[in-house]
């Protein structure tokens, strides 16, 4: 069977079981001998900014020279994106031949229930455990109560950030959505914490659901940040440096308790960069090599940080936007966030089922231009819009769910390996984190 085949196979699971909870992942953990059970691993959930969080502190763990892996998801391009090791490229060839391996481990009765976010996340335990890494990162799926990464007992938890979103599985409330994501907490354990906002905060010191609280501070987040105007692949003052403190505080309670001491710190050359991009990510596209900004919002909350951003970096500019959001969003707000830096908004569709058609449009939008396809977006885009004469730092935007920027950047050949220290421009050296005793 073909590589292709058989990742298809996975792909053609049910994206969640129709009786949520922990029983399958648990009974396949325990069938694959608790992988990771015996290896520190760190659990980093949140509405928005997980997956650069984890990222970031997968990149400062590696480049000093220790073995880490990351779990991440979703993808942008390739499957095998959602699994990273410092010390060992994986590949998908590698992981169709682990898939095989687990799937004759396991009961058939136990695989055969499993949903494709069980199997994916008991595949990337079976592969971490053979790799032996000395930390492993798993970015939280969804919620965090009854999300499979949950199986493990984290030495500590990261939150980012809470907002509205996933209402069907998590609760139509902050407060409702809080205490989900707090089930990846122990008592025994710290809890690092973003900008939760005030109502997600009290619930999270009324909980009591950690054995420390820790949160970077505001004056670290303001000195550090960088002063160099922004270029393709660099960032000035968006929301990655609040991810990139977190993650930072994160390393030095990892590098003061956990880690080994190392001989030296020198930055190794070689490890594997995450698969991070699309995240306020400015890159060079097409043939006219238009200045893109990618970003991966595809909520209100995040459509709303991304505003910000683009404010703070650009002013009062606005741009062609190109988007496309999943059905089951809420769409109009995300639309009335971007609406208020972008003119025209062009929107697309793809081939996933959960892609949004024209109907889908709140009546506000119903008459900007709805192709089927990102192609014949860019095509729109490329004919009717020209790229300014004068210098412009950005001439278009490409945002919305993961899955649909993913194939744009796929489209496009944009590389998805990008190194975010480096695009962040801030230096883990030349700080000093605040550690709460």
């Amino acid at each position: 069977m073909q590589v292709d085949d058989v990742i298809e196979q996975i792909y053609n699971k049910p994206k969640f079981c129709m009786k949520p909870g922990m029983q399958r992942i648990k009974d396949a953990y325990n069938e694959l001998g608790r992988p990771l059970s015996n290896t520190p691993t760190i659990l980093v959930g949140g509405t928005n900014g997980k997956g650069t969080t984890s990222a970031m502190l997968y990149q400062l763990i590696a480049e000093q020279g220790y073995k880490v892996v990351l779990f991440t998801s979703p993808h942008l391009k390739n499957y095998s994106e959602r699994f990273l090791s410092s010390h060992f490229k994986i590949q998908d060839e590698f992981l169709v031949k682990k898939i095989k391996e687990m799937k004759n481990l396991l009961k058939p009765t136990i695989f055969e229930k499993m949903s494709f976010f069980e199997i994916t996340t008991a595949l990337a335990l079976f592969v971490f455990e053979q790799l032996k890494p000395e930390v492993a990162i798993l970015e939280v799926g969804l919620g965090g109560r009854l999300d499979c990464t949950n199986i493990v007992d984290p030495i500590a938890s990261v939150i980012t950030s809470i907002g509205i979103d996933h209402t069907q599985q998590l609760g139509n409330t902050i407060e409702q959505i809080t205490s989900e994501k707090l089930g990846i907490c122990r008592t025994t354990a710290p809890l690092f914490i973003g900008n939760l906002g005030d109502q997600a905060l009290a619930k999270v010191l009324a909980s009591k659901k950690y054995k420390t609280l820790l949160q970077p501070e505001e004056s670290q987040r303001e000195q550090s940040q960088p002063k160099e105007p922004p270029s393709e692949g660099q960032l000035h003052h968006s929301y990655l440096c609040d991810n990139y403190h977190l993650a930072n505080q994160v390393f030095g309670w990892l590098s003061q308790h956990k880690l080994r001491p190392l001989p030296t710190t020198n930055i190794r050359p070689d490890y594997n960069l995450p698969h991070a991009s699309g995240r306020f990510d400015l890159r060079s596209a097409g043939n006219k090599k238009i200045q893109v900004l990618l970003d991966v919002c595809h909520n209100p909350n995040g459509a709303k940080t991304f505003v910000e951003s683009f404010r703070k970096e650009y002013g009062d500019l606005k741009v062609p936007g190109l988007i496309s959001i999943f059905a089951d969003k809420d769409i109009k707000n995300i639309l009335d966030h971007l609406n208020l830096i972008m003119d025209p908004l062009i929107f697309f569709s793809g081939s996933s089922p959960r892609c949004w058609h024209q109907d889908d449009l709140p009546k506000e939008y119903a008459n900007q231009p709805f192709f089927q396809s990102f192609d014949q977006a860019w095509q729109h885009l490329s004919t009717h819009y020209s790229v300014p004469t004068n210098p412009q730092p950005v001439a278009a935007a490409l945002c919305g769910s993961v899955h649909m920027v993913g194939d744009a950047m796929e489209q496009l050949n944009l590389d998805t390996e990008i190194d975010l220290l480096t695009k962040v421009k801030l230096h883990r050296n030349s700080e000093k984190a605040n550690y709460a005793k």
